[in-house]
């Protein structure tokens, strides 16, 4: 695996769209034999008034996308964009067709188990990754909706495979919660990747997603190590039992 050093991204286009339909078909490319295409969905989770669609925009509109005027989002979208990665040790370039769901905070279901499968269909479940916002300049409810919302997906079959990381939006106005001991429970107690980014000032936004890329990417090459490991295994297995001897 690359290190974040190594690992570059470049924005080759960037789209948006409204549709709740797939499109995030990936493009296949030549470029000396080394292309590889991956198709990725993102899904956006989060408290009322955390900024979700907003870091969604300034992300695929490449930092022009934001307003002050606040439109609770309504229904569910999905904006799509375009990544190129390259890899330094393998010249290896990556295509990565990013499907980002922003899902309307009034359709998250916060309590029964069976009214969180039935929100399954607003393209939710088997994401690659889950993104959970909060507002660090609001109130705890914010980010006590974050713990509600990470519960819900780890306990589900069809959402505990994805990775999750905790955002803290609006960082550009005072805290109102303790930073330390957000950063206590998310990463020490809850295991997941936390970043801190203000969609007003465009500040680590791309930081996150080009985080959330770099995860997936280690995640596949874990799995492919892992089967790789597991075939030879049993090839070897095979082998010997093909080799026995009999002893007179």
């Amino acid at each position: 695996m690359p290190t974040t050093a190594d690992l570059r991204a470049f924005v080759r286009e960037a789209t948006t769209s409204s549709s709740s339909t797939d499109g995030a078909t990936s493009l296949t490319a030549d470029c000396n034999g080394q292309i590889h295409s991956e198709t990725v969905k993102i899904v956006v989770l989060g408290a009322a008034c955390a900024g979700k669609t907003s870091v969604i925009k300034q992300f695929v509109g490449n930092g022009q996308e934001f307003s002050d005027h606040y439109d609770p989002t309504e229904r569910k979208s999905s904006h799509f964009k375009t990544v190129l990665t390259f890899d330094t040790n393998t010249q290896k370039i990556t295509h990565w067709a990013l499907k980002i769901v922003d899902v309307p905070v009034t359709d998250v279901p916060i309590a029964a188990v069976m009214s969180w499968s039935n929100f399954l269909q607003f393209d939710v479940a088997n994401a690659a990754a889950y993104v959970i916002m909060f507002d660090v300049s609001a109130q705890f409810h914010s980010f006590d909706f974050v713990r509600t919302i990470r519960e819900q997906l780890v306990n589900h079959p069809s959402t505990s495979g994805g990775l999750i990381f905790i955002a803290g939006n609006k960082v550009d106005l005072p805290y109102q919660l303790n930073r330390s001991d957000i950063m206590h429970v998310v990463q020490k107690q809850w295991k997941c990747q936390y970043f801190e980014c203000s969609s007003k000032k465009n500040f680590h936004i791309v930081g996150l997603f080009q985080a959330i890329i770099e995860a997936v990417q280690a995640k596949q090459s874990a799995a492919a190590r892992a089967k790789a490991h597991h075939s030879e295994f049993h090839g070897f297995r095979r082998t010997f039992k093909s080799d026995k001897c009999c002893i007179q």
